[in-house]
């Protein structure tokens, strides 16, 4: 499994502008200096096999 953590500092302006214009919050407000403000998450065929067994197993106990 592959992750990319994006920080807001990582944003263009504009990107930043919005973020803050479509949660109505400001930097000082949010801790996004310290936390991600998003994580992009990127399975190989491996992992992907096995989180669905997990799934499929999950399914099977719940019945």
């Amino acid at each position: 499994m592959q992750t990319v953590e994006i920080y807001f500092d990582d944003l263009t302006d504009k990107a930043q502008i919005k973020l803050l214009s479509t949660f109505e919050t400001t930097v000082a407000c949010e801790n996004w200096d310290r936390i991600p403000v998003f994580t992009v998450v990127r399975t190989d065929d491996e992992d992907e096999e096995a989180m669905m067994r997990l799934i499929n197993q999950d399914r099977i106990e719940e019945e």
